[in-house]
């Protein structure tokens, strides 16, 4: 199993703070050093965290489609809509189709992904 450096793990953790939102500071992370210093192997531990832990938000406004968003982590993907206020939970694992609407049987999933107007996301996209 492969460990990284101190200054790896700092760095890796910068990365996720920013990504969260979380630091404040300009939509661009700059990750930089001299070749051989491990770069390559903090972005890969960050897309695995990525991969793994973080929902990521989708806005569409198409066609004759109202304005809402997706959020999908894991298995599950959750569709909201905001004019009417309503969301849609699918497990894409067990129903790729999105055929069995999982929101009133699974509201603690829906309060995770539902994204409130305070967060990163929220009202700014």
């Amino acid at each position: 199993m492969f460990k990284l450096t101190q200054s790896q793990a700092t760095a890796l953790e910068a990365l996720r703070k920013w990504s969260l939102n979380e630091t404040g500071g300009p939509p661009v992370f700059l990750l930089t050093g001299q070749a051989g210093t491990g770069k390559t192997s903090v972005i890969r531990e960050f897309a695995d965290w990525l991969r793994t832990s973080v929902t990521y938000p989708h806005y569409s406004n198409h066609g004759m489609q109202s304005p809402g968003g997706a959020v999908r982590t894991g298995d599950y993907k959750l569709l909201e809509y905001f004019e009417n206020n309503t969301v849609q939970l699918f497990n894409l694992k067990h129903d790729i189709g999105e055929q069995t609407d999982l929101s009133n049987t699974e509201p603690e999933k829906v309060a995770v992904f539902r994204m409130p107007a305070s967060s990163p996301w929220g009202n700014n996209i």
